[in-house]
């Protein structure tokens, strides 16, 4: 058996590379449109005495990178399709 890792967690590992997690803002949703493109696949950072479900996102326009909280279910219905189409939800 080879001992590489799987590939989301090899692509989250390259995409979080050199990234302080806790120096991150997260994304506000708001009504107006934004573009962005999801770098990983969902984990988990430990954010007001909790751990949360996040992706990393970076915004298009910007280039800036944010923590996206995914625990909304009106996001998740919205994600999951689409990581289940995919097969993962970084690109």
């Amino acid at each position: 058996m080879d001992n590489k890792p799987a590939v989301f967690i090899r692509v989250m590992q390259e995409a979080l590379l050199g990234i302080d997690l806790t120096s991150l803002s997260h994304l506000k949703i708001g009504t107006e449109w934004a573009e962005v493109q999801i770098l990983t696949d969902p984990f988990v950072v430990f954010r007001k005495d909790r751990y949360q479900p996040v992706v990393l996102v970076e915004e298009l326009e910007t280039e800036l990178k944010y923590l996206l909280f995914v625990s909304a279910k009106s996001l998740d219905e919205r994600l999951e399709p689409l990581r289940v189409r995919r097969g993962a939800l970084v690109g």
